[in-house]
């Protein structure tokens, strides 16, 4: 519930591993640790850490670079499987995603959430994405408070339109079912 949601979490590790086994090319991996540790470095080494908008500033062009790779048909595909639908340690994949409390709630299937995902793989975003599937450390720590410097090496995906997507989908799902959608697509409207 709520905004802002993490929908995964792994090490950098991890993370880096699954873009390898997608081929993703090392100096584009690199380009997206430059961003993780926002330190001058890819291994967390630097001593002056930005944040996320300030790394942004003098960085969209390698983010850009980034996302080119992130935003392949296939790799989203996969993404959305690893981060949303099964995680990365289960044989089983979700049915649906409730948003809400017990008695206030949004729900979409599986099959939306493919649906909107892979709908939404050429829009902008200046962070790494696939989709609307936001990467991003799980903490910078800049202060470098010691009870959080380890989320340093974790990468947290957000999709930060969850909210927005669901009512989207289901304004998209009830014109279907009631022939609206097909009415303008026969004359010409969207």
């Amino acid at each position: 519930m709520g905004s802002r949601n993490s929908v995964h979490v792994e090490s950098i590790w991890e993370f880096e591993k699954f873009l390898l086994d997608h081929n993703i090319p090392r100096d584009i991996i690199c380009k997206y640790l430059e961003f993780q540790y926002a330190d001058g470095t890819i291994n967390n080494s630097g001593s002056k850490r930005l944040s996320s908008e300030e790394y942004k500033k003098n960085n969209q062009i390698k983010i850009d670079k980034i996302n080119k790779y992130f935003n392949e048909p296939k790799i989203v595909l996969d993404a959305i499987e690893r981060f949303v639908l099964s995680g990365n340690n289960s044989d089983y994949s979700i049915s649906a995603i409730i948003l809400g409390e017990p008695n206030n709630f949004l729900w979409i299937t599986k099959k939306n959430i493919l649906e909107i995902l892979y709908s939404k793989i050429n829009n902008y975003c200046s962070s790494p994405h696939f989709s609307e599937l936001v990467c991003q450390p799980m903490n910078r720590c800049i202060n470098r408070n010691e009870k959080y410097e380890k989320y340093r090496r974790y990468v947290q995906i957000k999709w930060y339109s969850l909210f927005d997507n669901i009512i989207e989908q289901m304004n998209n799902n009830t014109m279907k079912e009631s022939g609206y959608g097909d009415f303008h697509a026969n004359y010409g409207r969207k």
